[in-house]
């Protein structure tokens, strides 16, 4: 997103939180210490937390290495942060990320740009899941990639039925992780089963 086009969806989301604060009565936020930074506050939390950024995503494989490696990696505690596209509500994230290489691996830390990056938009949990593995499959071509995504919503805690400890989880499975003659699948879920993803 070019800097001119940010200032102007700030200035958007700004607009739109006054005419929330001022709908819940804080009509004095202006003068209101704790409120009259919240518009800008507000709106640059969204952005941090909602705005989708492919070229963020891009840069992830410009650190792509050749291996003859064809051993399982599991990179498992990736936190990220997203919203819920119904409520607009923080969603917590933990994901475990299985691949099996054919000819090249992709930078550890670049793993976890990939979640984050895609995490960060208004998008379903089920849908980010998806997104995560198909770009690996596409980028790296492994034998096998697995993603498993877990989810803390915001909009199951604070609102409704207000579920505190619930959690959501979601996977998506490509290659020799669906085969299940392979066993990929059964030892990455046992290797991320002791702990959690």
């Amino acid at each position: 997103m070019s800097r001119a086009l940010q200032l102007r969806s700030r200035q958007k989301i700004r607009r739109g939180v006054i005419a929330i604060l001022e709908g819940l009565g804080y009509v004095d936020w202006k003068t209101n210490q704790n409120l009259k930074g919240t518009p800008e506050r507000v709106a640059r939390m969204f952005e941090e937390m909602a705005v989708f950024d492919q070229s963020y995503i891009d840069s992830t494989w410009k650190a792509i290495f050749p291996s003859p490696n064809e051993q399982m990696l599991i990179l498992r505690g990736v936190s990220a942060v997203g919203m819920c596209p119904h409520h607009l509500m923080p969603i917590r994230y933990r994901a475990a990320i299985a691949y099996i290489p054919r000819s090249s691996v992709l930078g550890l830390s670049k793993l976890a740009r990939l979640v984050e990056g895609y995490c960060r938009q208004l998008i379903l949990q089920e849908d980010v899941t998806d997104y995560i593995a198909e770009a690996l499959q596409k980028k790296l071509d492994p034998r096998g990639v697995m993603v498993v995504l877990e989810g803390s919503h915001g909009c199951m805690s604070y609102r409704g039925v207000k579920q505190h400890e619930a959690v959501t989880t979601t996977s998506a499975v490509r290659g020799v992780f669906r085969d299940p003659s392979e066993k990929a699948r059964d030892e990455f879920l046992a290797l991320i089963g002791r702990n959690g993803v």
